[in-house]
């Protein structure tokens, strides 16, 4: 829940460690009490132990009775893996295989699943097999959106990612 203090204890937390805080974005939805955070900082983990920090912001988190506080810190924890859906305008996904390939999105890609197919020569597939990461076209249709091909493919990723794909899956999906 949001309450007064909260940014100035996670910067107090951070600063407490060493650590500098880089950028910082907050977020409170209208006409609700929930308190979203997300920081971005650089520390040195000789003087902040990962384990220290996951006990700091868990000290934190039951100061102000947060529901759920995530800790990422990209450089000591397992990487992400996502899964993407794309649609036939490649901009999103072009992006957002440039941040990954320069280090900006510290996740691993599975796979790229799209229902428009995509010709071998296209920058994206050689973008893709470049780097080893499959490609699924699966062809959908107003009655058939492929739910089941989708989820089999996805199933060890730890989320979906939607870059501009148009099609509306089911609600068992």
């Amino acid at each position: 829940p949001d309450a007064v203090g909260i940014v100035a204890k996670l910067s107090e937390c951070i600063a407490s460690r060493g650590g500098n805080i880089l950028g910082a974005d907050i977020f409170v939805p209208e006409n609700k009490n929930v308190f979203y955070s997300r920081s971005e900082f650089v520390f040195d983990p000789r003087k902040w132990p990962r384990e220290q920090i996951d006990e700091d912001f868990l000290t934190l988190a039951k100061t102000f009775n947060a529901l759920r506080s995530v800790v990422r810190v990209p450089n000591l924890d397992p990487k992400y893996k996502i899964a993407v859906l794309a649609s036939k305008q490649d901009h999103c996904l072009v992006d957002l295989l440039h941040e990954w390939q320069n280090g900006r999105l510290p996740v691993d890609i599975s796979c790229v699943i799209s229902n428009h197919d995509r010709g071998p020569d296209s920058h994206v597939i050689r973008f893709l097999e470049r780097h080893r990461i499959p490609y699924h076209y699966l062809r959908t249709t107003a009655g058939d959106k492929r739910d089941d091909e989708i989820l089999a493919l996805v199933q060890d990723t730890d989320f979906l990612v939607l870059a501009r794909y148009m099609q509306m899956l089911s609600a068992d999906f």
